[in-house]
């Protein structure tokens, strides 16, 4: 039943998603004046985790949440659905780990010299790196924390060498990137396997480089991978080690930063001669400018939706807006549905109504 229903939701949340024509925007913080922000992640209840002028919070509705550490400056990377926070905490010139549970701290890695917690899942379990924090630990490497339990991760180098854990599914699969040369001037996205951690490079487009960003929980990876000759990079998919590429949009360089179960992706376009970045969305193979959604308002002033960093799966996107007169600004992109759209999400829950209430009765 469970599955069932499940399986008729995502169905009816896609189509709804699919009808959508527009989205509304919401400043998360004021712009044009203020302190900076940042939003980084948005869980399936529209809690979002990022940073406000060097603290990190949560934004759940109309409530806003410091999340604090002893005074040190701190910043939100990832959230779960429990409202859970994935981030770190800068003492001096160190960086530490952090899982923040209702509020309170936990310091990942305790005897690291620096570390940084990128991704966390339903079960609480934290991805990122440390350095030199386990015995054996020759270089920053990727670590999974599972409870009290930190585990490093193979890297592609044979352990020696920088790599990185970005993001982890509910099942515990793990993504992110691991240099595959002594110098760590070439690393390539990869992907660990729940449980054993066993690794896999992902590849790349020709080029020498790639990396891996978000996954969703059917398995699906996003990322970019840099094509043949270096010349730029593109927004890409893995569905296991087979490679996807999304293209750049009408830019010429693109980085995918996220993907929901839906199996929408965003993240950021640009043309290599720019410095400017575009918050883009790629329904399937389609990439879309977030900015054709910025009011002509906010567009005059010199405003730019220049990085989308999230989304869930009821299509709501976090990011990053700039300007060059003001601080860059946290945003929310909400997807307005068509009537018709809408209608069937109604009719798809009322369904599931009816037979939640058929098993109760049987």
């Amino acid at each position: 039943m469970a599955t069932l229903t499940g399986a008729i939701l995502l169905a009816f949340a896609s189509s709804a998603t699919a009808a959508t024509s527009q989205y509304s925007l919401s400043q998360l913080t004021p712009f044009n004046g203020g302190a900076g922000s940042s939003a980084a992640s948005i869980n399936r209840a529209g809690q979002i985790t990022g940073n406000i002028d060097g603290q990190a919070v949560i934004w759940s509705g109309s409530t806003l949440t410091y999340l604090n550490w002893g005074g040190a400056p701190t910043n939100g990377n990832a959230i779960n659905d429990l409202g859970q926070v994935a981030g770190n905490a800068q003492f001096g010139s160190v960086s530490k780990a952090t899982r923040w549970t209702g509020g309170q701290p936990s310091d990942l890695a305790p005897t690291g010299t620096d570390s940084m917690a990128f991704g966390i899942n339903h079960a609480g379990t934290v991805v990122g790196y440390a350095s030199g924090s386990l015995p054996g630990q020759i270089a920053t490497q990727a670590i999974v924390w599972s409870g009290a339990q930190a585990t490093v991760l193979a890297s592609l180098s044979g352990g020696k060498n920088t790599s990185e854990a970005i993001a982890i599914n509910n099942a515990g699969m793990i993504v992110g990137g691991s240099a595959v040369n002594s110098s760590g001037s070439m690393r390539h996205a990869v992907s660990w396997s729940a449980g054993a951690g066993t690794i896999t490079d992902l590849g790349t487009l020709g080029g020498p480089n790639s990396w891996a960003t978000a996954i969703n929980d059917a398995g699906v990876i996003a990322g970019w991978a840099s094509i043949s000759g270096n010349l730029a990079n593109h927004a890409v998919l893995w569905n296991g080690t087979a490679l996807h590429d999304l293209g750049t949009g009408s830019m010429d360089s693109a980085v995918a930063t996220g993907i929901n179960n839906v199996g929408q992706t965003v993240g950021y376009t640009r043309n290599t001669t720019s410095t400017v970045y575009h918050a883009t969305l790629w329904n399937g193979d389609t990439a879309v400018d977030l900015n054709s959604y910025l009011s002509p308002e906010l567009a005059s002033e010199g405003w730019v939706l220049q990085r989308a960093t999230g989304i869930n799966d009821l299509g709501q996107i976090v990011g990053i807006a700039s300007n060059d007169r003001f601080a860059s600004q946290a945003f929310l992109l909400s997807p307005v549905p068509e009537a018709d759209g809408y209608a069937m999400l109604l009719a798809g829950l009322g369904l599931v109504g009816w037979m939640a209430r058929r098993r109760k009765a049987a």
